[in-house]
């Protein structure tokens, strides 16, 4: 029973997570998908859909291919694209406590470029000194 309520609440947090990102449009129900990415290329270029297609889908097939040839891949600006390798590790099981193998594997890092971080934190906002004011005054109007 308890297993059965666990589970339970854990699909309630997934549903009401979910729910966050979709208005929040971050995550994995954001709304910038490949599709919506291919519009705003044809719009900004003045290309047809399907040339912005091949475009967007040449773009990534390239960095792809890159990246699983063990190459770093560099886009002035936006950032670059390279693959770490990850040793084999002892892991935990968190039900049992047994120990596991963990096996080695790669993974691919993504490393901002400046236009990035500038545009995901913006500098802020230069405070105005304060002017100072009078004391105030008492009731009996003196200081």
């Amino acid at each position: 029973m308890a297993f059965g309520l666990w589970i339970a609440k854990q699909r309630s947090l997934e549903r009401a997570n979910t729910d966050l990102w979709r208005i929040a449009g971050i995550g994995p129900c954001s709304p910038n998908d490949q599709s919506e990415l291919i519009e705003k290329v044809a719009q900004a270029t003045e290309l047809t859909r399907a040339a912005a297609g091949q475009a967007v889908k040449a773009m990534v097939q390239a960095i792809v291919d890159a990246v699983s040839a063990g190459e770093a891949v560099r886009v002035s600006g936006f950032g670059s694209f390279a693959v770490t390798k990850r040793a084999a590790r002892p892991g935990r099981n968190r039900w049992t406590g047994e120990s596991i193998p963990i096996a080695a594997s790669n993974a691919l890092r993504f490393h901002a470029g400046k236009t990035v971080k500038d545009a995901l934190n913006p500098p802020a906002p230069l405070k105005v000194p304060r002017r100072k004011t009078a004391p105030a005054k008492n009731r009996l109007g003196r200081k």
